[in-house]
């Protein structure tokens, strides 16, 4: 295979999540100054979650069907790549027609409770070259998945704007260990191919 799915498709978790983050940190500038995000801002904020979620869905299709891992690896990390391209999907959707998120947040945390169980088995079959930091990297998206929950559910706007800033921290993270596993595994995979014979 020319390229390495999996590495591609946590870059786009990654990005997703810190794009994310940004977007809290721009809501949580606006309440400081009394302001309101523009529907335009959320439909093209909504676009390009949409793309990110498109993309992940076809990568993670291509984990399925191609099988390029063992099939412990594909249940792990697939099953994760799968409900993280739906919320996406979904959640750039629900932003572009500017809709109630709350929905979407439901299986955001559905997907937040099997991330847990997704850490737990990496952690107990060493289902990563590095176990303790995807392990770290699962329970962070676990923890997101449950904060958009009650994100969406907060309606005091300071209540709304702090917890804002603290969720964009726990997604920084996750998406700064995204980004760093995806590198070091397309460096490895590349590694393969012009070492030495």
């Amino acid at each position: 295979m020319a390229h390495n799915t999996l590495a591609l498709d946590l870059f786009l978790v990654g990005s997703g999540a810190i794009i994310f983050a940004l977007y809290l940190l721009t809501l949580f500038y606006f309440a400081s100054k009394k302001k309101t995000l523009t529907k335009e801002f959320n439909k093209s904020l909504g676009i390009v979650f949409f793309f990110i979620g498109l993309a992940s869905l076809i990568l993670t299709s291509e984990l399925f069907f191609s099988e390029p891992i063992p099939h412990q690896y594909i249940e792990v990390y697939g099953t994760m790549l799968a409900i993280f391209s739906l919320v996406t999907l979904s959640g750039g959707v629900s932003l572009y027609v500017n809709s109630d998120l709350r929905p979407v947040s439901y299986l955001a945390g559905l997907g937040g409770i099997i991330s847990f169980q997704s850490a737990n088995s990496v952690l107990t079959f060493s289902l990563s070259k590095s176990p303790l930091i995807t392990s770290v990297m699962f329970i962070l998206a676990g923890i997101s998945g449950l904060f958009t929950i009650i994100l969406a559910n907060l309606n005091n706007q300071k209540s709304r704007s702090w917890f804002s800033l603290f969720f964009s921290l726990v997604l920084i993270a996750l998406g700064v260990i995204c980004i760093y596993t995806s590198m070091n595994a397309v460096f490895g995979h590349v590694a393969t191919f012009v070492a030495p014979k």
